[in-house]
């Protein structure tokens, strides 16, 4: 399904998920999020531009039920109102408040579980307004996180990704416990990845907690033409999960410059990157 956009000067989210525990805590609900004011992390929340256009991707599969043997697109009541918490989490905590600091949201869907439920996420997500905040969704069969996030940037330079004044890649598996306006050390002006990983890793100096990626419009075709290279989403699991991005730093130095690397917190796993953080929770 294609929804028209409308051009202005844009802020793209790319926002990935993991592993979710129904007891996780959400700091205040959407009914009690505050103004963006001497809070951490709101001095560069504060420097966007009034006005900017955001536009949010959420990747990976939808409604995964528990264990192994779960899977995606699972209709069971807990694998639904799971999937239906995390999406209404990263409304709250992403998308409404920076709706509140003036900006547009554009949100982009692309479900690589192939599933028939994806319009559940486009009704929670809702409207601004008269205006629907789902620009677009896809649907489409992918085994492995490379082929996810392969297919997602591959199908959004389609999008005339640079009318964005920032690009926020999201997963869908994710519960967001803080609000954006309280990331503590994003600059968007940047290429940031979501934090280091833990010291015990093969180099914490290169290898990245991919969870989350936060950018300027400029650099998503950058990033499009280094995933899928080298140990960058390159589909070949190995000792170190060259099938994910945790180790996409390097090749991303090369293409826009080690300067314009940033992170969204200084927070780092203590023994492995999908422990809980302040600011997220994998499911």
């Amino acid at each position: 399904m294609r929804l028209a956009t409308q051009k202005r000067s844009v802020f793209v989210a790319t926002i990935f998920a993991a592993c979710f525990d129904t007891g996780v805590a959400i700091k205040r609900s959407g009914s009690d999020m505050l103004d963006p004011g001497a809070h951490r992390g709101s001095k560069s929340f504060a420097s966007l531009p009034h006005g900017s256009r955001i536009a949010i991707l959420f990747r990976g599969q939808v409604f995964r039920g528990s264990g192994m043997w779960g899977g995606a697109c699972n209709t069971s009541t807990e694998a639904v109102e799971k999937q239906l918490f995390m999406t209404k989490s990263a409304l709250d905590k992403i998308v409404l408040p920076l709706e509140k600091a003036s900006h547009t949201v554009d949100i982009y869907l692309f479900d690589s579980s192939n599933c028939s439920m994806l319009e559940r996420i486009v009704g929670l997500l809702g409207t601004k307004g008269d205006r629907p905040r789902v620009l677009f969704q896809q649907s489409f069969r992918g085994n492995s996180q490379s082929d996810s996030m392969n297919r997602t940037v591959k199908e959004f330079t389609l999008h005339d990704p640079e009318k964005y004044r920032v690009i926020l890649m999201l997963r869908f598996d994710v519960t967001y416990k803080s609000y954006i306006y309280e990331w503590p050390t994003v600059n968007y002006g940047k290429f940031n990845f979501y934090s280091h990983c833990e010291l015990h890793s093969e180099d914490p100096r290169v290898c990245v907690n991919d969870i989350v990626q936060v950018m300027p419009g400029k650099y998503f075709v950058p990033w499009q033409r280094i995933v899928g290279k080298d140990n960058c989403f390159n589909g070949h699991p190995g000792p170190y999960g060259r099938d994910c991005g945790h180790f996409c730093y390097n090749q991303l130095v090369v293409a826009v410059g080690q300067e314009n690397i940033g992170f969204v917190t200084g927070w780092m796993p203590e023994q492995k990157v999908r422990e809980a953080s302040p600011d997220l929770e994998l499911f």
